[in-house]
This record gives structure tokens, C-alpha cells and sequence, in this order.
């Protein structure tokens, strides 16, 4: 860049360049960069933003242990850490765990917590925080204290003793409230009183894991002097929309309003999916009254919020598009609404915006049509949505169509480039889709009639794929993908090709190398 622009590159322009190695998908390679960043040319050391953008999409391509490392690194490299950086790393070792299929323990987050201290980081329950109502939204009432009491007994040598004493108390209260009911918290609240406490929100918190109900919250609320926050009130809706009772969730909404609370995105969201999906004849537009209720307390800028919470949001969104989309006579000026609501509140909308995009192709009457209605909206497409759109691309030509036709190879590789020029790696699973899609159709020719006349150009475009394969340097084809090429040239009868792909299988070693694998290749004719 400096050679032939005579422009040094920028902190942005490293940025750009991570986005890029992350999406790779290598973490050694990131981890290189960042460590060399200094040697480059413009001598740029990374800052706490690179090491932010690396932490943030660490789970989906590297371990916790790397993350972590990568934390100890950006100190000693000057870069200080802050309470957003182990809150990223928090999430990360959240999501590492529950892929699993387990909540994490609380315990899991002792080593964050315990280099939280060693670095000299300011007693600040950020971290806590978040991780206590990433709990409470699952349910797991007891982790959502303990996890509070765990990161102050890291800080306890640094810690007033009343708070101590405090935390020590909750315990013991969660204790009887999980083994005796509500009834036998209550009975220890004047002692705790007579000690000298004073109850509060985290006091009534351990109340929650046994109230469900709108009476039982109100009743211990009366008793505490304490009015329950947001995130309690959301957990008692939540906790109704788990039971399934239509007619109680929708009370309990409507009792939580009249107190002047608006729940969370995460229960709203919840509880809209459920109307929807309930036999209720006004259902579309109960949910809307509820949507729209939510949207009027809604920030200006829901980009800057929580990803959590963006997320729930999304999800909110995307169920009522899906919804009245597939009603559009009744409910177009509701869809234009609730798109109108995203765009002025800056809510993320890609997984819906992939979803109408995939009503919009396969209502296409061609398969330029279709064309036509993915260009409309390539610009809001993630990762995902790409994918679904090539899979529908795939198929629009033949699969229910009164004069089907071979896919266009062009077409589909048009969108393979947008998806390039959108920074989404491209795998072999562009090329497995298509396969699939070819290999259903080859199917078809040999059964039907109507569908015999395209075996010669489904076998042209089984070829033409195998030599885009052939020449795309951007992938390693594995055994899997050559499986595919030969199932494809074994359903159109032709075997100078599937040898082609046995020479291609040798000529790189897989029968060299590798007898289990070359067992695995599936060669019969």
C-alpha cells in the first residue's frame, strides 16, 4: 500500500484487515497480525478496539484458553484491559460453554474474575451484572446470586465488611427460600432486619426463583417495601408465557403495564412468538397492539445496546414480518409499519430481511425474476442469508415449475461474488448446495419425463461446477465434496467423469496418504 499509493495504512485500515483474517477463520493468523502490527509499515500498534473485534467474534473460531491469552497479551503490549474487555470475555465463555449443552457454572468464571484482580482493576460489578441477568433469562435463579457473591469474594480483601456480611446473608436466605418456599425467606427477613439489613432489590431477587405468579410478586413486594426491577417483572411474564396459558400470559402483561413497567425485549419477544402461535383468531393483531406498546419505549439508536438484547429485539421484528408477510392482503400497511419501526430505531433486521427476500424469490414467476428480487436486497444480507438465497437459487428453475429448466450457473455465481465482496467467507458449502441441487434434479430426469430432456445440460452444468472446484483456490475440496461430484456423475450415468474426479483424488494425495479415506469414496456404477 505504501509502495504504490505512498499512504501509510491506518488503524482503520488494520481493522479491515482483521475483519478479513477473523472471517478466515484462523486464529493463529490474528493473533500474528496483531502481535506484528507495530514491524508493518505506518508502525501502527493495535488498540483496544482491535483486540475488542477479535474478543467479540472469538467463540465462533477459537477457544476460551486463546481468548483469555489473547487478553494477557494486549497488557503486555501496553494495551490495558478494561471492564468491557472481560465482559467480552464473559460472553465468550457463555457461548463456549452452552455450545456443550450446559449453562455454565458460576464457578466456570472464577479465572476471569481472579485476573480481573490481578491486573488492578477497579472494584466494578459491570461483569457481574451482566452475567446475573444472562442467568435470570434462564431461569437459573440461585447461579444469578451466587455469581454476584462470587465476584465479590474475589474482591473481598478490597471490600467493606457490611457488604460481606450482605452477600453472606443472601445466601442463606436463597438457601431457605429453595428448600422451604417464599413463606420460610419471609420468616428469616426479621432477623435479617433485626442484624441490621435493609432489604433491597437483590434481597427480593431471591424471592424469584418461587414466585410465579402476579399476586405472589406483589405480596412479597408489600412485605420487603422493595418495588422489583424491570428484569423481575420480565422473569414472572416469562415464567407465565413458559406455562402456555394464552389467556394468563396475556393478563399478566397487561397487570405488569398497569404498574408502569415495560418488560424486557427478551419476554416481549417471547411472549409475541407465543400469541403467534396460538389458535387465537385476533392473534396478529394482539401482537401488534403489543409490539407497538414496546416500540414506543424503545431508544433511538437500539444498534448501541447490548448484543443480547439486540438480538431479542431481532427476533421480535423478524416473527412479525414473517407473520404478516404471508398475509399480505390483510396486513401490507402493518408489514410498511413495522419495517418504518426498525429503520427509525436502528434495529437490526438481517435474518428477516433474508426471510422476505426468500418469499421474494420464490414468488418469482422466472428465474430472472428471482435475480431481480435478490439485487433489491443483497446490501441487508448476512452470512446466512446469503446461503439461503443460493439454496432457493438453486432449485427455482425446475423444482414445481410447468417448463423447469437447468439452473443458471452464472446467476448463482453472481451471488457467490456479492457474498465475496461482502467479506462472508466462501466454503465448500457453496459448492455442496449446488451439487445437491444438480444431483436432485439428475435424479428426476431418469424418473420422469418431462424432466428427461434436461439430463444433457444437468450433466454440462455438473461439469462446469466440478471445474469452477477445480480452479477456486479459496477452498480445499475434501473427500465430502468429491463424494458429491461422483454421486452427481453416477446419477447421470457418466464415467470418463466421476474417473476424472478419481484422478483428481489421486493427483492430491488421497490415496497416497490416506487408505481409510479413499475406502470412504463411493465409486459404484
Amino acid at each position: 500500500m505504501t509502495i504504490v499509493y505512498d499512504v501509510s495504512p491506518s488503524s482503520e485500515t488494520h481493522t479491515v484487515i482483521i475483519r478479513a483474517l477473523i472471517q478466515k477463520g484462523t486464529f493463529q493468523s490474528v493473533k500474528l497480525w496483531l502481535e506484528h502490527m507495530p514491524k508493518k509499515p505506518g508502525g501502527v500498534e493495535p488498540t483496544i478496539g482491535h483486540y475488542h473485534l477479535v474478543l467479540e467474534a472469538g467463540p465462533r473460531f477459537c477457544t476460551f484458553k486463546n481468548m483469555m491469552q489473547l487478553v494477557r497479551d494486549m497488557r503486555q503490549r501496553g494495551c490495558e484491559p478494561t471492564n468491557d474487555t472481560f465482559k467480552l470475555l464473559a460472553q465468550a465463555r457463555w457461548l463456549t460453554t452452552t455450545r456443550v449443552s450446559r449453562i455454565p457454572l458460576p464457578s466456570d468464571f472464577t479465572p476471569i474474575f481472579r485476573h480481573m484482580l490481578e491486573i488492578g482493576l477497579p472494584y466494578n460489578t459491570t461483569v457481574a451484572d451482566m452475567l446475573h441477568v444472562m442467568y435470570l433469562d434462564k431461569q437459573r435463579f440461585r447461579y444469578a446470586e451466587e455469581i454476584v457473591v462470587l465476584y465479590n469474594d474475589s474482591y473481598s480483601d478490597l471490600l467493606p465488611p457490611g457488604l460481606l456480611w450482605e452477600n453472606e446473608w443472601l445466601l442463606r436466605l436463597s438457601a431457605a427460600v429453595k428448600e422451604g418456599g417464599v413463606a420460610t425467606g419471609l420468616k428469616l427477613i426479621s432477623q435479617y432486619r433485626e442484624e441490621g439489613g435493609k432489604p433491597s432489590v437483590r434481597t427480593l431477587g431471591v424471592f424469584m426463583q418461587r414466585i410465579t405468579r402476579f399476586e405472589h410478586l406483589c405480596s412479597v413486594r408489600d412485605q420487603l417495601g422493595i418495588a422489583p426491577s424491570q428484569e423481575q417483572w420480565s422473569m414472572l411474564l416469562s415464567k407465565c408465557v413458559k406455562r402456555g396459558i394464552i389467556s394468563e400470559m396475556l393478563e399478566c402483561y397487561n397487570e405488569i403495564r398497569n404498574e408502569g413497567v415495560m418488560p424486557t425485549a427478551s419476554a416481549i419477544s417471547r411472549l409475541v412468538q407465543s400469541v403467534l402461535a396460538s389458535p387465537l383468531s385476533d392473534a396478529v393483531d394482539t401482537s401488534f397492539k403489543i409490539f407497538n406498546d414496546f416500540t414506543d419505549s424503545l431508544p433511538d439508536r437500539c444498534d448501541l445496546l447490548e448484543r443480547e438484547t439486540q438480538r431479542f429485539l431481532a427476533d421480535l421484528f423478524s416473527n412479525m414480518l414473517r407473520e404478516v408477510t404471508q398475509h399480505l392482503d390483510k396486513y401490507a400497511p402493518m408489514k410498511e409499519l413495522i419495517l418504518k419501526e426498525a429503520e427509525v430505531h436502528n434495529v437490526p433486521l438481517r435474518s428477516a430481511s433474508a426471510y422476505l427476500t426468500a418469499i421474494s424469490m420464490n414468488s418469482a414467476r422466472t428465474e430472472r425474476d428471482a435475480m431481480e428480487a435478490y439485487r433489491e436486497s443483497r446490501h441487508i444480507l448476512d452470512e446466512a442469508g446469503y446461503l439461503t438465497v443460493l439454496d432457493i437459487l438453486s432449485r427455482i428453475s425446475w423444482s414445481d415449475r410447468m417448463e423447469p429448466r437447468v439452473p443458471t450457473i452464472s446467476f448463482y455465481f453472481e451471488v457467490v461474488k456479492d457474498m465475496k465482496a461482502a467479506r462472508y467467507s466462501v466454503t465448500m458449502t457453496i459448492y455442496l448446495i449446488l451439487l445437491r441441487s444438480l444431483r436432485q434434479l439428475a435424479s428426476r430426469t431418469s424418473k420422469s419425463v418431462g424432466f428427461l430432456h434436461l439430463r444433457h445440460d444437468t450433466l454440462a452444468a455438473t461439469r462446469q461446477t466440478h471445474d469452477l472446484i477445480t480452479l477456486d483456490s479459496s477452498i480445499s475440496p475434501d473427500i465430502g465434496l468429491w463424494n458429491a461430484l461422483l454421486e452427481n456423475y453416477r446419477q447421470l450415468g457418466s464415467f470418463p467423469d466421476a474417473l476424472r474426479v478419481w484422478d483428481t483424488i489421486r493427483w492430491f494425495g488421497y490415496g497416497a496418504t490416506d487408505k481409510k479415506q479413499t475406502g470412504e469414496v463411493r465409486v459404484h456404477f
